[in-house]
């Protein structure tokens, strides 16, 4: 599988404008060869907040599909056009990892 990670660093008080967004229907979705996306919340810095995505997919090429495809290519194109930062974003930090192994309890 490859796994994209996407950290979000929030202003204290605006995670659960975020949230909401997180609960939208999104594309991604439907992408051929996406597996699951897993969001996590930390609340326990008293400066900031994150949110981290996890977006798992089949394979690299799945996420180069997904990348390519007119649905991910026209949100990028929608957030061009109205360049303004979401509220309460401090930092955006994305990573790409191949995955490894998965251990569960027996």
């Amino acid at each position: 599988m490859f796994v994209v990670e996407r950290t979000v660093k929030l202003e204290k008080g605006f995670i659960d404008i975020h949230k909401e967004k997180m609960n939208e229907y999104s594309p991604i979705f439907k992408s051929p060869g996406f597996v699951k996306r897993e969001v996590l919340i930390s609340t326990t810095n008293k400066e900031f907040d994150l949110i981290k995505t996890l977006v798992y997919f089949n394979d690299k090429k799945a996420y180069y599909v997904w990348e390519g495809s007119s649905e991910h290519i026209k949100m990028h194109k929608e957030k061009k056009e109205n360049p303004v930062k979401p509220v309460g974003v401090i930092s955006v930090e994305r990573n790409y990892y191949e995955h490894f192994i998965t251990n569960m309890h027996e």
